[in-house]
């Protein structure tokens, strides 16, 4: 199924951290430390390390479909467990949110990045909604 782009944004993240999880999570991810892993995955919620806005925007793209992205790489993939049947890919900060129904209660996700650790431009795929 070729990709199909449900969301697009450029913005500042001030804390460099970007949420796509369950707008019901519990997960804690209080043991993940950025420095060392890029990205850490609860069963409900994934936090991807971004670049910081001092070091300049992000583009975030939220798409549906199950192509790869050629030219980046995978920073992430595995499946989300979503009790409430949607998924919020967000900042901290909130400055920028998107809801995305996934009516099956689950999706199957994968985060590209133009690089890693310090990305400033990400694709969040979910493949099964």
């Amino acid at each position: 199924m070729a990709l199909e782009q449900l969301f697009s944004t450029v913005a500042g993240i001030r804390a460099g951290l970007i949420l796509v999880e369950d707008p019901q999570s519990s997960d804690s991810h209080e043991d993940w430390e950025p420095m060392d892993s890029f990205v850490d995955a609860g069963p409900s919620s994934i936090y991807v390390s971004v670049q910081p806005s001092v070091d300049g925007p992000v583009t975030i793209a939220v798409l549906d479909g199950d192509e790869v992205i050629s030219g980046m790489q995978l920073y992430y993939e595995g499946e989300l467990i979503l009790d409430s049947k949607s998924c919020v890919v967000f900042d901290v900060d909130e400055s920028f949110s998107f809801l995305v129904p996934c009516p099956s209660g689950s999706a199957r996700i994968r985060i590209y990045a133009d690089e890693l650790g310090l990305a400033s431009s990400i694709a969040v795929i979910f493949e099964s909604r």
